[in-house]
C-alpha cells in the first residue's frame, strides 16, 4: 500500500502538466496544421500508458508565444524521457516490495531507470506525434501574453520497455541491494507490476509480451 501511495505521489510531482489547464480561463487561438481539436493521443491526465503491447508516453512544454517552437518540442521529448525514467524508477520499487527483498528506493532503483531509458533512446523509441496550441488568456486576449503548449508523443513496444528494464537491473547484480534473483522475479512478476502501477494504465486488449 504505501509503494502504491508513493508512487501515486512521485507521477504528481513529476507530471504537473499532467493536469489539463485548458479550460474556460483560456481561449486556444490557434493549432498545429490548422487543426480545429487537439488529436487522441494528447491525453494529459494520462501520461504514460500501455495499449495493445504499445508503451505510449506524453511530453509537454510550455513556452510564450514568441519562443522558438522547435525548442519547446526538444525539450517536450526530453520530458517524455523523463517520464519513462521516472516509472522505470517506481516500478522498480514497488518489484522490491512485492518480491519482499527490502529494497529502500535509493539511488539503485533511480540509476537502473536512466540505464534503461538510454537503452531504449538508442534502440526503440520513436516520437511519431508532434502537435502544439497557441492560447490567450479568455479575460483579456492580450496577443502580447501569448502561450503556447507542445506536445510529442513517444512509443516503444512494451517487450523492449520491459527487456530494457530487466537488462538494466541484471546489469546492477551483484552490487548493493540488488540481488542475483531479482531480475527472474521481476520477469515473473511483470503483469502484476503494470497491472498495479496506477500511474500506468493498461488498457483493454493489452496484454504483456
Amino acid at each position: 500500500m504505501n509503494g502504491k501511495i508513493i508512487l501515486c505521489a512521485s507521477f504528481l510531482l513529476i507530471g504537473c502538466s499532467s493536469v489539463p489547464r485548458h479550460d474556460q480561463s483560456i481561449k486556444v487561438v490557434a493549432r498545429i496544421d490548422g487543426l480545429n481539436s487537439r488529436p487522441e493521443w494528447v491525453r494529459e491526465s494520462q501520461p504514460f500508458y500501455i495499449s495493445k503491447g504499445q508503451v505510449t508516453v506524453l511530453g509537454k512544454q510550455t513556452i510564450s508565444g514568441e519562443q522558438n517552437l522547435e525548442q519547446a518540442f526538444r525539450s517536450a521529448e526530453l520530458n517524455a524521457k523523463s517520464h519513462i525514467a521516472q516509472a522505470i524508477e517506481q516500478k522498480i520499487q514497488i518489484a522490491f516490495q512485492n518480491a519482499e527483498e527490502g529494497f529502500d528506493g535509493g539511488n539503485q532503483a533511480r540509476f537502473v531507470g536512466m540505464v534503461a531509458t538510454d537503452v531504449l533512446s538508442t534502440s526503440s523509441m520513436t516520437s511519431p506525434g508532434r502537435y502544439w496550441e497557441k492560447y490567450v488568456s479568455a479575460i483579456d486576449a492580450d496577443p502580447a501574453m501569448s502561450k503556447i503548449d507542445a506536445y510529442v508523443k513517444v512509443e516503444m513496444p512494451e517487450k523492449d520497455f520491459k527487456q530494457a528494464v530487466l537488462a538494466a537491473i541484471r546489469k546492477q547484480q551483484g552490487k548493493k541491494n540488488i540481488s542475483q534473483e531479482f531480475a527472474k522475479k521481476v520477469d515473473q512478476q511483470w503483469n502484476r507490476i503494470m497491472e498495479n502501477t496506477s500511474a500506468v494504465e493498461r488498457e483493454p486488449g493489452s496484454d504483456a509480451q
